[in-house]
């Protein structure tokens, strides 16, 4: 896994390793990370998958401790 932040972005890769066995999941834990990062910065997650290595990205919020 590689963690980096530069110019106001955090990204997250990692080298896809496919299981062969699927373990039971909803499938639904990127899709509420980027749900919940959108209506928190107004912002999209970027998600990239070449097929070698998976990445997400995402501008760091300036207001953190704001309160919505």
């Amino acid at each position: 896994i590689r963690m980096q932040a530069s110019k106001g972005l955090i990204s997250v890769t990692n080298n896809i390793q496919r299981n062969a066995i699927v373990d039971n999941s909803t499938g639904k834990g990127l899709a509420n990370l980027a749900e919940r990062y959108r209506l928190l910065s107004g912002d999209n997650v970027q998600i990239q998958d070449d097929g070698v290595t998976f990445s997400v990205a995402f501008k760091t919020l300036k207001n953190e401790y704001r309160h919505y």
